[in-house]
């Protein structure tokens, strides 16, 4: 059994990577603009669990794993900024306030789909528009959920958080290693030991 990784992103690379598992990263085929629900945990599930199905064809004898991570604030859905203004726009929404930040996890294995959701929520400071101007100017933004990442220049926005830190990055690691075993039956440490 191999490991697939349906995910172009770097830090959900680096999660697993760092987690100590052999696994081969794949760009998935799937446009989660096609994702109707408002729902914040029905749209990740959904979005995990179509990344993973998108490419099943290519790795029909191996775990496929699908994930998707959104932030979630004044009830609605955010994803990533399109451009500077939108940026803006969602840095200035978060200021002051606790959002909410959904991964959904999908495990394919084996005939069997397990898709899971895990909801960490986040505090930012109140920022002043000088803040939020530099921050733009020099961090990488345009691929994030929110239009930022903790482990990034934006740790200084955070106040506090309550939950999995590493969901807000973008891979909810604790949950992978319980969702791990009940998809295999096979025990996490066993298979790092094993395979790596």
């Amino acid at each position: 059994m191999k490991i697939i990784l349906a995910s172009d992103s770097p830090r959900r690379k680096d999660i697993l990577r760092s987690s100590g598992i052999k696994f081969t990263a794949t760009s998935h085929a799937f446009d989660e603009s096609d994702i109707l629900f408002s729902d914040p945990e029905k749209f990740v599930k959904e979005c995990a669990f179509k990344k993973a199905i998108s490419v099943i064809d290519k790795f029909r004898e191996d775990l496929i794993i699908g994930c998707d991570t959104i932030v979630y604030c004044d009830n609605r859905i955010i994803g990533k900024p399109t451009n500077y203004d939108d940026a803006y726009s969602i840095i200035k929404t978060l200021s002051g306030k606790t959002h909410f930040v959904y991964s959904g996890i999908s495990m394919l294995y084996n005939g069997i789909s397990h898709v899971e959701s895990v909801k960490t929520s986040v505090e930012f400071y109140k920022l002043e528009h000088e803040e939020i101007k530099i921050y733009l100017e020099k961090a990488s933004y345009l691929d994030k959920a929110g239009a930022y990442a903790i482990q990034e220049q934006a740790s200084m926005f955070i106040k506090s958080i309550e939950g999995d830190y590493f969901n807000i990055v973008g891979f909810p690691l604790t949950r992978f290693r319980d969702m791990f075993y009940n998809v295999t039956k096979r025990k996490y440490y066993e298979f790092i030991c094993r395979e790596n």
